[in-house]
């Protein structure tokens, strides 16, 4: 399974990270869908260097205990750090290539970094506060976190 998922990294790319990128997918996903996810996410990742884009997160949490992220110190995240949030954008289809295609966001608000949480790059986490703006915390997967470019 890990050799048919970098064979199809490779496919999608050829930047060099893509070797760390599969080393992300060592545990093998017991469902389809769980599979598709981690490919989604390795190659998001893998884009994401390539292009030298601005850091990517999601929120993982959302309740009386706090506002959760995914990445930690690891990603370069410290306390005090602030991101933007933005609600997703509409997913279109090109209908030449048939490729589906997430338009930019929307900016919702602003977060802080308040603590960071975890042991390693794959479990690491960080609790952060609004500082402006709101998100519907009911469905967290409308929205993504990143990093302002100065």
């Amino acid at each position: 399974m890990k050799i048919k998922c970098f064979i199809l990294l490779l496919t999608l790319t050829s930047c060099l990270s893509v070797e760390k990128e599969l080393d992300k997918l060592s545990v093998i996903p017991k469902d389809v869908d769980s599979l598709f996810l981690s490919v989604d996410q390795a190659v998001e990742n893998i884009i994401n260097n390539c292009m030298n884009r601005p850091w990517k997160s999601y929120f993982l949490a959302y309740d009386e205990n706090g506002v959760i992220i995914s990445g930690g110190a690891s990603q370069g995240i410290k306390v005090g750090d602030i991101f933007d949030a933005f609600i997703k954008g509409k997913k279109v289809k090109n209908p030449q290539t048939g490729i589906s295609i997430e338009l930019p966001g929307r900016k919702v608000g602003q977060i802080q970094v308040d603590y960071l949480g975890g042991e390693n790059p794959q479990n690491e986490f960080s609790l952060v506060s609004f500082i402006n703006g709101q998100i519907n915390q009911d469905d967290l997967t409308r929205y993504y976190i990143k990093e302002i470019k100065k």
